[in-house]
């Protein structure tokens, strides 16, 4: 569902009223309201989160409601773009991929009960609301089965807690099946409007009733009714058989049909998959990621004094060949947050650095004595052992977790320095 503040529509856990304001300043605020009212109940969890395991200052509630947008946080929507255009007013860090799907059906054989009920008559309507109805499913049944009765039409029900004997003919009562099978086999699809039914539906090319009863159901219910492949959403707490039975007739119009048909179509040229791993990439800030020295590794480390940001490996070959001082090492930080920025003043993560420094600085001690010790052995050795293109030092296992480099490093022979 969106998050990300914009004039187009309004955040989909608020229910406003355009009579008081503008449209575009209320959909607008929506946005912040909502994340008030979340930070209020997460406050304390988030910050104690924030200064024990992560060392880091508490954030008001200024920075944290605002966090996001000023942050430039990337973020990838996984619905159809056709479906819900990006909003205009979304910066380029915002992206709408498509919807993700799984193929579920490839190996599913339905039971006998359904294959003979869709041979038996005109395709049925699939009525599903899962356990959304709680406490009022008894009532929902009773409007579903009375608009049924209303209107004729033939329906599958899942979800219902009813026995299959008190059902009439035209009606059959299912347990889970594949919605990419079972939306081929339909004229229509009902239900509570979850993004994923919704989106299942609309792939198989099938008008669509969203009946929400609470969170982004209401947004999609929205979605459908704008784009003409569905009526208005009937509100779960008080649809009505009446506003049902007109809903059923509603999705029959082969206007209706036309347009559910149009979105599948526009499904098929979309790939959401791709396109969000496509967007993940993108946003990464890739060459402040890399090692300058060895573009395979992450890098971890800054050299200051050269101007280079350095992975593990390599900064466990530099300290270990004496070539630079574990002083020298600086932590690396692929992007700024500036929500690190308390009262005017950089909140360095004291404690934990100070931990990462003394592993480091107790890791490169045992080296030096490791080298030591190494050095002694060398200086009684043959000198044909000397010579040979083969030798090698051990390097990185006192660094294990830490500068962590398995292996061995080749040392180059005497012919070859020359």
């Amino acid at each position: 569902m969106p998050w990300s503040p914009t004039i187009q529509f309004p955040h989909p856990f608020i229910k406003v009223d355009y009579n008081r304001a503008p449209t575009d300043k209320i959909n607008i605020l929506s946005y912040g309201l909502v994340e008030v009212l979340t930070w209020s109940g997460m406050r304390n969890i988030v910050n104690e989160f924030r200064k024990e395991p992560l060392g880091l200052p508490p954030l008001h509630i200024r920075q944290a409601v605002r966090i996001m947008i000023d942050e430039h946080v990337p973020h990838t929507y996984c619905w159809s773009p056709s479906f819900v255009p990006k909003p205009a007013d979304w910066p380029a860090h915002i992206d709408v991929s498509g919807f993700f799907f799984l193929n579920l059906a490839t190996d599913y054989k339905p039971p006998k009960d359904i294959l003979q009920f869709l041979k038996s008559g005109d395709p049925p309507i699939y009525i599903g609301f899962g356990s959304i109805t709680g406490h009022d499913s008894d009532r929902i049944l009773e409007v579903v089965l009375e608009a049924l009765k209303t209107t004729g039409y033939r329906a599958l029900l899942s979800g219902f807690e009813t026995d299959s004997d008190e059902l009439s003919d035209n009606i059959l009562k299912i347990n889970n099946c594949p919605h990419d099978w079972l939306f081929q086999h339909v004229v229509a699809v009902c239900h509570h409007g979850g993004a994923g039914t919704t989106a299942a539906g609309l792939r198989a090319g099938k008008p669509t009733i969203i009946v929400p009863f609470f969170g982004d159901q209401f947004f999609w219910g929205s979605m459908v009714s704008k784009s003409g492949a569905g009526p208005a959403s009937l509100p779960g707490k008080t649809v009505t058989a009446k506003q049902l039975a007109a809903a059923f007739e509603f999705v029959h119009d082969p206007k209706v049909q036309a347009a559910a048909l149009k979105i599948s179509t526009n499904f098929q040229n979309e790939n959401g998959c791709e396109v969000a791993v496509q967007s993940f990439h993108a946003h990464l800030p890739l060459h402040k990621m890399r090692s300058d020295l060895e573009p395979t590794f992450a890098a971890c480390f800054r050299l200051i004094k050269y101007d280079l940001q350095i992975s593990r490996p390599v900064a466990q070959v530099l300290v270990a060949a004496e070539i630079i001082e574990e002083s020298e090492l600086s932590s690396h930080s692929t992007y700024g947050w500036s929500t690190l920025m308390h009262d005017g003043t950089f909140q360095v993560f004291t404690r934990n650095f100070k931990r990462a420094v003394t592993k480091i600085t107790n890791s490169v001690h045992r080296i030096k004595r490791s080298r030591s010790a190494h050095s002694s052995e060398r200086k009684s050795s043959d000198d044909t052992q000397n010579n040979s293109k083969n030798e090698t030092i051990n390097v990185g296992h006192s660094f294990k977790n830490e500068l962590a480099l398995y292996g061995k490093i080749e040392k180059p022979t005497k012919e070859e320095q020359i």
